[in-house]
């Protein structure tokens, strides 16, 4: 239900149907709303002010992770929740920022993440890093198609072919809605 992402696009409010979270202020608002939500390190594509794309823009971005309730939302995801990446190359430096100082706040105690790579020195790179995360050397579509179906297996979501026919159901229910609602209510109070 939430994701993290240091990219400006708007693919995963499109593809996951998730509501941007870019500010704190965001968070305020979004914060009890239904549904998944996607918190935008780096800002958003439709919010210019957002991007982080200078080194000026990356320090006040650590600063924000730091102080603000993203950074506290993202340092508590951290350290309570199985984390997997997809698609992140621990490069960047404000994410590398957080998370030694994250460390450093509990002890080093920190639960291992997992990080769905095609890099085969990844155990290395993140070692090096000091990273605690586990490499899962497979390509993120293959790793997302076997998730996807475990999941399923498991009864924790629902086929695909479960939601076949629901767009041409929907049609039909908004139509039968649209008849209904020209009905007058006083010479049909039950309708």
């Amino acid at each position: 239900h939430e994701i993290f992402t240091t990219n400006w696009d708007d693919f995963f409010e499109k593809e996951c149907n998730a509501t941007p979270v870019v500010t704190d202020e965001d968070f305020a608002i979004f914060q009890d709303i239904p549904g998944r939500r996607v918190f935008k390190i780096h800002g958003s594509i439709y919010n210019y002010g957002s991007i982080v794309a200078t080194e000026q823009d990356y320090k006040k971005c650590y600063k924000r992770l730091n102080t603000g309730i993203i950074g506290a939302k993202l340092k508590i995801h951290l350290l309570s929740k199985v984390m997997v990446f997809i698609g992140f190359s621990f490069d960047d430096e404000d994410f590398q920022q957080l998370y030694k100082l994250l460390k450093k706040q509990v002890g080093g105690i920190i639960p291992n993440l997992f990080v769905v790579t095609l890099d085969e020195n990844a155990e290395k790179k993140l070692h090096s890093m000091k990273i605690n995360a586990i490499p899962i050397i497979t390509s993120a579509t293959f790793f997302l198609h076997k998730l996807k179906n475990r999941l399923v297996q498991d009864m924790q979501i629902f086929p695909d072919h479960y939601f076949t026919g629901i767009s041409k159901m929907l049609d039909k229910v908004m139509k039968e809605h649209a008849k209904l609602s020209k009905l007058s209510l006083i010479k049909h109070p039950d309708a």
